[in-house]
């Protein structure tokens, strides 16, 4: 199939990679097993450690194999969404650069994430790469893959929580009250040290922010200080475009 060209074109140094850390994962079981023969005096470490090798060959084959067919799905839809020739559209991402770059690193991005969500994200990403008309929507794209690579689930339910809390008529307060329940309810399963890890990831693409109490607006009525209390978190414009990018939602959640 003409689209597996590009499988192998964009996604190849990604395998490329992963055979890499293939075998050095293998060397270091290998070294391992030697080392505890050796600390041990006890050949039969290293005839245990030897006899993980199959396993590891086994588990890193269905996981590779999981990431090749991901991406191949993936791509597969790109090719439908660009609603071109199989043949064009491999001709146009392989022939430029600028495309298969962004082809390339949603493909790899793609392999890696079990959201389905995102990897249909993905798919609409890659038929850019193919239908786009200027380098400008290039490198827009490619901004908003970047920001989207490091968002699993639990990321997208902390921004979804963030935009869809609502006023609706209440006080400020109690807006602000409703969005942090809300976000606190869509990562309640995590620990708190992930859930910081959480909130940080989404302030750092931008796609969320905390203010603290002298930065409150006057309207809003609240004591100022900067405590822990006085903190809440809200997203951003670019977090609202990216929820909807995602769920295909963007009027909704404007």
């Amino acid at each position: 199939m003409p689209a597996s060209r590009l499988s192998g074109g964009a996604a190849g140094y990604a395998q490329t990679v992963d055979d890499t850390r293939r075998a050095e994962l293998l060397g270091r079981v290998a070294l391992a097993g030697t080392a505890a023969s050796v600390a041990t005096k006890n050949p039969a470490a290293g005839v245990v450690a030897a006899a993980l090798v199959p396993l590891v060959e086994l588990v890193h084959s269905r996981w590779l194999d999981r990431q090749r067919q991901r991406a191949s799905d993936v791509l597969d839809q790109a090719v439908a969404l660009a609603a071109i020739a199989d043949d064009e559209f491999v001709e146009r991402v392989c022939a430029d650069p600028e495309r298969l770059l962004l082809a390339g690193e949603a493909l790899n991005v793609a392999a890696r994430t079990m959201l389905e969500e995102k990897r249909d994200a993905l798919a609409r990403t890659i038929a850019v790469a193919a239908t786009a008309e200027d380098a400008t929507s290039l490198d827009g794209e490619l901004m908003w893959l970047r920001m989207l690579a490091p968002l699993e689930a639990v990321h997208l339910r902390a921004l979804e929580a963030l935009a869809i809390a609502r006023r609706d008529g209440a006080t400020m307060q109690d807006w602000i009250l409703d969005r942090q329940t809300q976000l606190r309810t869509a990562i309640s399963g995590l620990e708190p040290v992930l859930q910081t890890h959480v909130l940080d990831t989404i302030v750092s693409g931008g796609l969320a922010r905390k203010r603290f109490g002298d930065d409150y607006p006057t309207s809003y009525g609240l004591s100022t200080g900067g405590s822990a209390g006085d903190r809440f978190w809200e997203i951003t414009v670019v977090g609202r475009q990216m929820v909807g990018r995602v769920y295909r939602r963007a009027d909704e959640l404007a």
